[in-house]
């Protein structure tokens, strides 16, 4: 959503966290795959492979400010329900990742919330793109 702001190092940072977030449910979908595939175009480095970091700590370090850290928690919960389920496992990476981010949990939820809403008004625009025959 706001994954183009991010410097080089957070985006990088970001697909490894990716990663880890597709994984967490021990299988890899293709809407899961392709949902990242999306934003790897919209941080514009489509050719940047996303590089397994050995922790979500390591991998969150890099995200500097308050505003890159929520644009990392909106995409990753979105990642989460791009298989349309938000499995428990996903859920608790996405909470650990925030918790080392330092946003409080009302926040956090609250993000949740707008991260939901964003995805439906997404499903909503993409209703009106559809061609009626």
């Amino acid at each position: 959503m706001f994954l183009a702001e991010l410097s080089m190092e957070e985006k990088k940072s970001f697909l490894s966290l990716a990663d880890i977030l597709i994984r967490a449910d021990g299988k890899i979908l293709q809407s899961e795959k392709s949902f990242v595939k999306q934003l790897k175009y919209e941080m514009g480095i489509t050719n940047v492979e996303i590089l397994p970091t050995d922790t979500i700590e390591n991998a969150c370090q890099n995200f500097k400010t308050k505003r890159t850290k929520v644009s990392a928690i909106l995409d990753l919960i979105a990642i989460g329900y791009a298989d349309t389920q938000y499995c428990i496992e996903e859920a608790e990476i996405v909470k650990n990742i925030s918790d080392e981010f330092k946003i409080e949990f009302e926040e956090f939820l609250e993000l949740e919330s707008l991260a939901l809403k964003i995805l439906s008004l997404k499903d909503e625009a993409q209703t009106y793109m559809e061609e009626k025959i």
